[in-house]
């Protein structure tokens, strides 16, 4: 999806899938992460674009499952394929993105007042527009 090679349909329709292979109890537990070791990161991905990387961290955190995220993407780090994922983590606070690493916390928090919907709730998606690419989802 934020490669744009798949319609907002398309995905929901394989996000389905993947929730229809294990029992609930599976998919409450499972790992969700938009970058690791083995990916590029996520803002990489997203081309620089920190609304999209915020889109899609939000879209994460509402998910199924734990979010997880890859060090230095709170904070905003860049970098492709491996090697460039496994640098090191910026600790250089004047090199970190702050305003990402709030926004990230905001996320957190929100995840953790609403821990029992969003680990253990229902998935309802209310509307899939592949025109605009929007989706809307309840919990």
């Amino acid at each position: 999806f934020v490669k744009k090679t798949l319609t907002a349909s398309e995905m929901v329709s394989a996000l389905n899938e993947q929730l229809m292979l294990y029992r609930r109890q599976t998919n409450e537990v499972m790992f969700n992460a938009m970058d690791t070791h083995d990916t590029a990161r996520l803002l990489t991905l997203c081309q620089g674009d920190q609304r999209l990387q915020k889109q899609i961290l939000t879209f994460m955190f509402m998910q199924i499952g734990a979010p997880c995220l890859y060090y230095g993407t709170e904070v905003g780090m860049a970098g492709g394929y491996d090697p460039g994922c496994r640098a090191c983590m910026i600790w250089d606070t004047a090199k970190q993105n702050r305003q990402m690493l709030q926004f990230v916390r905001q996320l957190v928090h929100f995840r953790r007042n609403y821990a029992a919907v969003l680990s253990q709730g229902q998935l309802i998606w209310k509307l899939v527009d592949d025109q605009t690419g929007l989706i809307i989802l309840q919990r």
